[in-house]
């Protein structure tokens, strides 16, 4: 489940994934 948020966090946003993540 983290995973495919994790993929999709990334698609959705230009930023990386620590920054959307944070």
């Amino acid at each position: 489940m983290k995973t495919t948020c994790h993929a999709a966090g990334i698609t959705a946003a230009p930023l990386s994934p620590q920054e959307w993540r944070a």
